[in-house]
Order: C-alpha cells, then sequence, then structure tokens
C-alpha cells in the first residue's frame, strides 16, 4: 500500500489564476509474478482533491491494472490501465453544483537501450490534480533520446505533447494544448564538473481564453555532479 499527500500554496504576488490546494491519494495492490520477465498488478486506488477556498472537492475512486515486461536487456515496457469515478463538488457563491464524472485511460512507457544511448517512450491518458481549480484529464506524449557520443560528451532530445481538460462538464478548469522540444549538449571537463548548453521550444494553446504563445528559451549551464559511490 502506498500513500501520498500533496500540499500547494502560492505566493500571493505570483498567484494570477492559480489556485492553492490539497490532494490526497491512496494505492494499494496485489502483485504476481508469471515468469522472471513478467509482473501482473491489480489493486483500488482513492483519491481527494480540495481547493482551498473549498470551492472544489473531487472524491475519487478507481481501479488499476499493470503488467510489466522485460523482454531482453535492451528492451522493458510497462502498461497500466485506469477505471475511475468522480464525485464532483463545486462551489459557486451561495449555490453549489454536483456531479459525477467516469473515465478511463491507461499508458504504455517503456525504455530501449542501445551501445551509445537509451530512448524512452510513454504514451496515454492519466487523472491528476492542478492549479486551475480542479483535477483534470491529460493525454499525453513522451519520447526521450540520451546519446552518449563519449565519456565526455552527451546529447538529450525529448518531445512532449499533451491535451489538459476538466474532469466532468462544469469546466472551470485550465484547458489547454501544449507541445515542447528540448535539446541538450553536456560536456565533462572532468570527471566532477561539467558545462552543458541548448535549446528549449515551447507552443501552448489555452482553450478557455483561444489564446496561443510560443517561447524559444537557449541557455548555458555550469555544475558539479558527484562520482558514484565505490563498491
Amino acid at each position: 500500500m502506498r500513500a501520498g499527500y500533496e500540499s500547494v500554496r502560492y505566493d500571493s504576488e505570483a498567484r494570477g489564476d492559480r489556485n492553492d490546494y490539497d490532494n490526497l491519494q491512496l494505492n494499494a495492490a496485489m502483485t504476481r509474478r508469471l515468469d522472471p520477465q513478467t509482473v501482473l498488478s491489480l489493486g483500488p486506488y482513492f483519491a481527494r482533491y480540495e481547493t482551498k477556498d473549498d470551492r472544489n472537492t473531487t472524491d475519487s475512486m478507481g481501479i488499476t491494472g499493470g503488467w510489466d515486461r522485460r523482454w531482453s536487456d535492451r528492451l522493458d515496457s510497462r502498461l497500466r490501465l485506469y477505471g475511475e469515478r468522480s464525485e464532483i463538488e463545486l462551489r459557486e457563491d451561495a449555490t453549489t453544483t454536483e456531479e459525477t464524472s467516469n473515465n478511463f485511460g491507461g499508458e504504455l512507457a517503456g525504455i530501449y537501450r542501445t551501445e551509445t544511448g537509451r530512448i524512452r517512450y510513454s504514451i496515454g491518458r492519466r487523472f491528476e490534480p492542478t492549479s486551475a481549480g480542479n483535477r483534470a484529464v491529460t493525454d499525453e506524449l513522451r519520447v526521450q533520446y540520451d546519446w552518449r557520443r563519449s565519456q565526455r560528451l552527451s546529447l538529450r532530445t525529448a518531445i512532449r505533447a499533451f491535451q489538459r481538460s476538466a474532469q466532468g462538464s462544469l469546466g472551470g478548469g485550465d484547458d489547454r494544448d501544449q507541445a515542447r522540444f528540448e535539446l541538450g549538449l553536456t560536456y565533462m571537463m572532468t570527471p566532477t564538473y561539467f558545462v552543458g548548453g541548448g535549446y528549449n521550444y515551447t507552443w501552448q494553446e489555452r482553450g478557455d481564453q483561444g489564446t496561443s504563445a510560443k517561447n524559444h528559451v537557449g541557455y548555458i549551464s555550469f555544475g558539479y555532479r558527484g562520482l558514484a559511490p565505490r563498491r
């Protein structure tokens, strides 16, 4: 069994349209190993999302099924399926509106290792708390490639795209589409000190406002990376 509690608070001067919230989630699961490379899991979970101003309270109960498989030393994969029922209570002035939302989701993820790097990927739908004053449904795709040219030089390329909307039909969420591209290069000057640089591009469109924006960022960084402990 696992339990997690998240409490998010924003400074009043930087709040904007962000909402403070608390989110509690409890997970329980039974696992069964079919063979040395395959593990199945199944179990329920409960989540309670509540904004600090009590405008939105969402109680969710669901079940998760999982399948983990190690195909070889190079390839691992993971499949998760979710079914969730949420009771949403929205308060606006003296009016309280209630709604029940049924959602289904899942995720397929994995990692593939090559001689000089590795590829990570994930695609799926998940349910998560947000600072927009609600729990949201997020459809997301991620792909990341880490390439090591030598002991000193490495390159990271990543693409992330997601679409987010509020659970249920009550709305009031920070509905948006977003895509992000990252390119980063790291050079180890010594076994512990490095210099890096890169470029990030982000595009976003907000459905609740009908606006879109683009952002370009270039950066240079210097840092220290500790050595792995000796065995």
